[in-house]
């Protein structure tokens, strides 16, 4: 097992801060499908696969329409000639045991595992909590709103659209007939008319809405739609005062930089005995390798020494950014050329938004 190295700011006088933070990297190894070795296993068994999955598949139809007929073969049996019903539990295992040993051969799961570097600092102050939802204003108009009553009440969807339609033949049936309506209602709904009539032009529409002093409502409601990605700041200033901790520093600063920026994939990954001899392309990037994720720590330092949680837990995040200003107060230099110094901010994005269970479990 790696030994974890550790990266640190300040790496003295630590305790004259009320907290630290830590960022480690997660390492993530995809599910794949083991290489070119399985893809060509994978390719000469999709015959044979799709055909035995078309016979159970046919026979099940059969079955269920009352025509059952042979199967075909399930894994390694053959059961040519048995009807669906007559396939035994032992054929079944098998079919599931091969089935299972496919996945075993083809399939790696993902892992996740922790990189062998943490770095940790001090806790920075004014550090926000974002939470933030997406909602869009829905126009229900008279019809949606009247179904929408209907639903709040208790009636099925179908009872709140005839409500509604009923309504809606109602008012119009009383509008043509003259009676039964409020004259504000009637000239609500002559604005309507002049609304819906194609030849007229805006001019003429605005002119009838002030005219009659009356406008459709368009009974506007908020309407959830999702939930935002937390995003997360941080703010560091470095004052190196050790050409220990000034090396530190700059460690620190080189290895967030490398941890955001993704890996290129070259044929020369995918296709292994290649090189550039034998292969001009062979180190041509063709995409990229996510980024690592970072699992983030915020603790708040006891008056006794211990540590415990600070604000909220966080999701594993991508580092989204990263603004490093040197010297931004005075243009001061160390003797080995090393800036006196250094601001620097990251941006995180969490990589899942939140729910109430997420909430109640400290996130």
């Amino acid at each position: 097992m790696l030994r974890k190295k550790f990266l640190k700011y300040p790496l003295d006088n630590n305790m004259e801060y009320p907290g630290r933070i830590r960022f480690t990297p997660l390492i993530t190894t995809p599910s794949n499908l083991g290489g070119r070795n399985a893809i060509e296993l994978l390719l000469k068994s999709k015959e044979s696969s799709v055909k035995s999955f078309k016979n159970v598949t046919t026979s099940v139809e059969n079955f269920v329409t009352g025509d059952p007929q042979p199967i075909g073969e399930l894994g390694n049996q053959d059961i040519s000639g048995t009807n669906i019903a007559d396939v035994s539990q032992e054929q079944i295992d098998a079919l599931s045991a091969a089935n299972a040993n496919l996945e075993k051969d083809l399939i790696v799961k993902e892992k996740v595992e922790e990189g062998d570097t943490t770095v940790q600092m001090y806790l920075p102050q004014n550090i926000i909590i974002p939470d933030s939802l997406t909602y869009e204003n829905a126009n229900l108009n008279a019809g949606g709103a009247i179904a929408l009553s209907s639903i709040q009440q208790g009636s099925s969807i179908v009872g709140a659209l005839g409500t509604a339609v009923g309504e809606g033949l109602g008012t119009v049936k009383e509008f043509l007939s003259g009676t039964g309506i409020k004259d504000e209602v009637a000239q609500l709904a002559a604005a309507r008319v002049a609304a819906n009539t194609p030849f007229l032009g805006d001019d003429y529409r605005s002119a009838i809405r002030i005219g009659l002093q009356a406008r459709l409502n368009p009974n506007t409601k908020a309407n959830f739609r999702s939930v935002n990605l937390r995003e997360f700041s941080f703010v560091f200033k470095f004052i190196g005062t050790s050409k220990r901790e000034t090396r530190e520093i700059r460690n620190i600063i080189k290895f967030f930089r490398k941890e955001a920026y993704p890996d290129h994939i070259t044929p020369n990954n995918v296709l292994p005995g290649e090189d550039a001899i034998s292969n001009p392309l062979a180190d041509v990037p063709i995409g990229f390798i996510y980024p690592n994720k970072f699992q983030i720590k915020m603790d708040a330092r006891l008056p006794n020494g211990q540590f415990r949680p600070y604000a909220t837990k966080i999701k594993p995040c991508y580092l989204r950014a990263i603004n490093t200003t040197y010297n931004p107060t005075g243009m001061s230099i160390h003797e080995d050329g090393e800036p006196f110094e250094i601001d620097m901010s990251l941006t995180f994005q969490e990589f899942a938004t939140l729910s109430k269970k997420d909430i109640e479990e400290g996130f």
